[in-house]
């Protein structure tokens, strides 16, 4: 399933940059994600494999190119919308947080956190948006 969803990624986001006059997108996903969910719940081997496939090497570049939010692991504001795996208690969520982390940084992808302490929304944007116009520099 990891598999499909990594696909899956990949499809989504050339299907958002098929357009020239498309200069960026927004996803709340990443093709990190199902790497980590399979590395948690599968084993090391699946994620390995996966780390290895064209598929991947795609995302991971598209990933070095953008600029990625890493939404720290307990937060409140993330509800269960049916779709994703919502981790059951704090121990659960830190071995995703720590897993992603992990990951991130073995990849070599530049990311910014977060924290689960910033609740506000507007401060949630304003925290993007500063994140965007320093890179823009």
């Amino acid at each position: 399933m990891q598999h499909c969803i990594l696909e899956a990624q990949l499809q989504a986001e050339r299907a958002a940059t098929a357009d020239p006059a498309t200069t960026w997108y927004i996803s709340d996903r990443s093709g990190l994600d199902p790497i980590v969910y399979a590395q948690l719940y599968v084993g090391e081997e699946a994620a390995g494999g996966m780390l290895a496939s064209a598929a991947w090497k795609e995302l991971e570049e598209r990933m070095k190119a953008g600029i990625v939010f890493l939404c720290e692991a307990g937060v409140e504001w993330l509800v269960d919308d049916g779709t994703r795996l919502i981790p059951l208690d704090e121990a659960d969520w830190m071995r995703v947080d720590v897993a992603f982390r992990r990951l991130l940084e073995a990849q070599g992808i530049e990311y910014t956190v977060i924290a689960k302490t910033v609740e506000d929304l507007q401060e949630r944007v304003e925290l993007v948006q500063r994140t965007m116009a320093a890179a823009e520099r």
